[in-house]
């Protein structure tokens, strides 16, 4: 299970305000009754879902903080499930042992290359071994299994008519590829 509070965003006007060569600039507070009453004191005077601000603030003018605003929290819950069945004659080795079997240190999994059964070693998808010669392992591994969407920050340049407005994925853990929220791998493997 993973969880992660809402990323802080900085609200930006989407032009260069000042000649700096950054294009970050952040907007002024304006008083949130300009756009109820529609009275617009000036042309910079942007009503948003986030608020009312001034998109061309004079140096001087107090403008927002830096990430003043939060983004959605991202929640996801990965799970695999695992059944291996032996089969042929038995080694005489311990059943979830690992992969070393009284018979040597014949590996489960993927054999000798580093993947090793007995909850998998480096290998998300290796499942136990058993005291049998032969193992046919069975997974079923589900990321974000409850499949709850986990969005990135939303737009935050406050002259798009999308401001506030979601449009991607979050990254990381949350999302795979930005495009897919849940991924489902079905795996059947035979060790010897």
């Amino acid at each position: 299970m993973v969880v992660n509070s809402g990323t802080p965003y900085n609200l930006t006007v989407g032009q260069d305000l000042y000649g700096f060569d950054t294009f970050n600039d952040r907007p002024a507070f304006v008083s949130s009754g300009t756009c109820a009453t529609r009275v617009v004191q000036s042309a910079n005077v942007i009503c948003t879902p986030l608020g009312t601000f001034n998109n061309a603030p004079t140096l001087g003018q107090q403008v927002l903080p830096i990430n003043y605003g939060t983004g959605p929290t991202n929640f996801t819950l990965n799970l695999r499930l695992s059944k291996t069945i032996g089969f042929g004659p038995e080694t005489g080795g311990n059943a979830g042992d690992g992969g070393h079997h009284g018979g040597g240190p014949r590996g489960g999994g993927l054999g000798g290359r580093g993947l090793t059964g007995g909850g998998g070693g480096g290998n998300p998808f290796a499942g136990a071994t058993t005291s049998h010669r032969y193992n046919l392992t069975f997974t079923a591994s589900a990321r974000n299994a409850i499949n709850r969407v986990n969005l990135a920050p939303p737009i935050a340049d406050i002259d798009s008519g999308l401001v506030g407005k979601y449009n991607s994925l979050a990254d990381g853990p949350f999302s795979f590829s930005g495009n897919a929220s849940r991924r489902i791998d079905l795996l059947v493997m035979f060790s010897f």
